[in-house]
């Protein structure tokens, strides 16, 4: 794993974090396999929100022709796609 992508996938758990304290869902260990959407945690509205925020973090733009529908919905999956980036 790169440093970028160690950097994005931390972020993304700090944000995973927050969004599940402020919600009160009681998340388990954030492996790359967690799932975003089917977890609950944030819903397609949430994901973009959460793009827009590592977009921000890291002043990268998300190209979403280039995310495979399958992998951007888990924290790695997701965190090696910006990465990319």
């Amino acid at each position: 794993m790169s440093d970028r992508q160690q950097e994005i996938r931390a972020f993304l758990c700090d944000e995973t974090d927050r969004i599940a304290q402020e919600k009160g869902i009681d998340v388990p260990e954030l492996d790359d396999g967690f799932n975003l959407l089917e977890s609950g945690l944030v819903d397609s509205i949430g994901l973009l929100d959460l793009l827009t925020a590592v977009e921000n973090r890291f002043s990268i733009q998300v190209d979403f022709s280039d995310l495979d529908p399958e992998e951007f919905t888990t924290l790695g999956g997701l965190a090696a796609s910006l990465a990319k980036g």
